[in-house]
This record gives structure tokens, sequence and C-alpha cells, in this order.
């Protein structure tokens, strides 16, 4: 994966036009739907008659009871309340307490969302439906072929703003403490400086960022993009004994809820990798996973609580250098404002950090970004949304 740093401008969009992963697909089946929130708006999935996906609100316009209740009957989504049966593009094709020919064929009563069926995911786009292009659909990308390569895929739901896990997958500084049961071999170690060799912009204009992290005497190698709000990719290049590897991460943050995220994580390995091998330690790996996000979601859902109460993050130094050039980039969009602003959260006041907080680490090898003052780097201008409220870190 190229390392290469492009310069581009920032594209005004809304936070709901990006396509988003809500289920594996082999998890939906044909006789039962399937129901699930994005951004706090109820939606129901199911199959039609061909098997292909189908997105609705999750609401009968009859008495508004939540269609994923109900079952699936020739490819029509069936309410549990009074029969009343959908299609795929919401018209109701029947009503039991009503003779056929007394219904309006081909009227539509629920609204659709545009839905796709791409690489072993169910996506939905929750903004403006005429801008939704399954070619734009983010799939991961596979490691080199000259690399073999051994895969995990899995999700899991943290009960969290989704911008506290984004925080947390692009910050490689919390490994030797959050994860130092599961990864003990790793970060053994009394020091761990977090050197920043590289910050800049995709050409789609989200942040990219390598990093450099001591270990034992020898260096491992983050590189970090993000590809939309939600979606941040990761190549590792670290160590396994006295052997190199490199893991390629693939970690989605599904804003549900408010308070509530949905994680996929996609590992790629170029080791313990051979075909006996990967089926000998996928459960092993599986665990470990389970392990790590466990440990992660501790703290994660930790802090919501703590921002739930009104704590403020108010001691950013140069290491969140990448985690604040991202919240730059969502407060550009075109509504910053609807449902998430980087941390909605009260500013702490300007010159609340020390310098001592953002020194340079060691002559002629700077911190990027300490050219910035201590002021810059918590003082809400140009960082985050200028009106923001706790509020919109609390549940529906």
């Amino acid at each position: 994966m190229s390392t290469q740093l492009l310069s581009a401008s920032f594209h005004r969009e809304s936070l709901h036009d990006y396509w988003l992963p809500v289920e594996f697909a082999k998890r939906i089946g044909r006789d039962a739907p399937y129901g699930v929130q994005v951004f706090g708006r109820p939606i129901v999935l199911f199959r039609d008659r061909t098997g292909v996906i189908r997105c609705l609100e999750d609401r009968c316009p009859h008495r508004a009871a939540p269609l994923s209740l109900g079952n699936v009957s020739g490819g029509r989504l069936r309410c549990p309340y009074h029969g009343w049966e959908f299609d795929g593009c919401g018209r109701c094709a029947r009503i039991p307490s009503v003779a056929d020919k007394e219904i309006e064929a081909g009227r539509q009563l629920i609204r659709i969302l545009p839905a796709a069926e791409k690489g072993g995911m169910v996506w939905v786009w929750p903004g403006n439906p005429d801008l939704a292009d399954e070619a734009t659909i983010p799939l991961p990308s596979l490691p080199p072929a000259d690399e073999p390569f051994a895969a995990l895929k899995e999700h899991y739901d943290i009960a969290s703003h989704y911008s506290l896990l984004s925080a947390n997958l692009s910050d490689p500084a919390h490994v030797q403490f959050v994860h130092a049961g599961i990864l003990a071999r790793i970060v053994r170690r009394k020091s761990y400086p977090v050197r920043f060799l590289d910050v800049g912009d995709t050409v789609t204009g989200w942040p990219v960022g390598r990093t450099e992290v001591e270990n034992n005497g020898r260096m491992s190698y983050y590189h970090y993009e993000y590809q939309s709000p939600f979606l941040i990719t990761k190549t590792v290049k670290s160590w396994f004994g006295k052997k190199p590897v490199t893991n390629f991460h693939w970690e989605f943050a599904v804003p549900l809820k408010r308070n509530l995220t949905r994680f996929f994580f996609f590992q790629y390995r170029t080791f313990f990798n051979g075909p006996l091998t990967k089926r000998m330690m996928a459960p092993l790996y599986r665990h470990m996973a389970k392990k790590v996000t466990e440990e992660d979601r501790r703290i994660i859902e930790a802090q919501q609580s703590q921002l739930e109460q009104g704590a403020v993050f108010n001691a950013l130094v140069p290491a969140d250098r990448l985690l604040r050039r991202y919240h730059r980039k969502i407060n550009m969009l075109e509504r910053p404002t609807d449902w998430f602003a980087g941390f909605d959260v009260p500013y702490p006041s300007e010159g609340s950090v020390s310098q001592s907080a953002v020194r340079q680490e060691e002559p002629g090898r700077p911190y990027i970004g300490l050219e910035e003052t201590a002021a810059e780097l918590v003082s809400p201008a140009g960082y985050f949304a200028d009106e923001v409220s706790v509020d919109n870190l609390r549940g529906n």
C-alpha cells in the first residue's frame, strides 16, 4: 500500500452521504426481516422474491408498528400488527382487512433507502438517494498479490458515540496501556515515543499519516488513511519475535445511534498464513480480536459516560495530530452539526495545555505539529464546530 501523501482541497459533503455497512450478508435470510438503526433512524432489511436486499424505514404507515417484528412471505415484508404486506419499493401489496380491488396499486407508502450487497456485507445509503452510486462502496483492498495473507472479519457493537471509536482507531499511543494484557510481548518497554513522519491529505481530501513507534530498540510503523468520516485503513509493519510482519486493517465505525456504534474489523496478515496454519490459528485470532476490542470497549464506553456528564478533552498533544486533522475535515462538511461534529463537547479555554506538553522530544527530530502553539492544539478555532451541545452525545 502506497504511503505517498497527496494534497487535495476539502470537498463539502453531508455526513449522511456515505455507504455504511450494517451487517454481514449471510446473516440476512429470506424468511425474516432484519431491523437496525443508522443515525438513530430505524430501518428494516429483507430479501425480495429474487433474493435482492431491500431497505425500508422500519415503520408500518398504518399504526407505526415496527416491520422488523414481522416476517417475509413471497418476497414481501409483512407487518406483525395487521398483516399489511409491502414490496421492496415500499408499496403496499396486500391488506387482509381490505378487498384487493380497493387497494391503491403502485402507491409508495414507506420511504426506501438505497441498499446493496457487496463484499459479503449489506450496505445502506442514509443520505440523498440521487447520490448513491454502488461503484463508490469502499470495499476492503486486499494486500499485494505477492504477499500471501490470512484474513479475519468480525464486527462488534460499542455503546459510544462513533467519534470516540474513530479516535481510538487512529491512536497508536494507547496500545501499551489499554492492551498490555493481550499484547504483553509487544508492549514490554519503559517508554512509548510516538513520532509522526508524515501527515497530509489523500486525493479525496481525507487525512493520511504515518507514525513510528519504538519497540524494544526496533521501530514499528503505522500508516493510517481515513477514507470517509467512518472508515480508516491501517498498514502496520512490526515484529513477531525477530521476524518482520505486516498487518493490513480495514476498520469501519458505523453510527447506529448517538450512543451506539457498530465496529467492522477486517484484518489481513502476512504471518501464520499457510493453508493449514490459517485454519488452525483462526479461532485464536478471533479470540484475540474480541479480547482487544473488549479492552478498547472498556475505555471508550467509560469516555462516553464522562462526556454525557459534561467532561471535556483539554490536553491534546502533537501525538493527536492526525485526529485533529480528521476533525477539521469533519467540520468542513456541509452540515457539520447535523448529528456529529467531531467531539461534541464544551471546549476548553485556550492555553490550558502547558508548553511542556508539546515540547520537542529531541533536537533535530520534533514531533510533527510543534510549530503550533499549545493554544492552537486545544482551541476550538479551526478544529471543532463553533456551536455544539453535549446533548448530541446522549441516546435517543
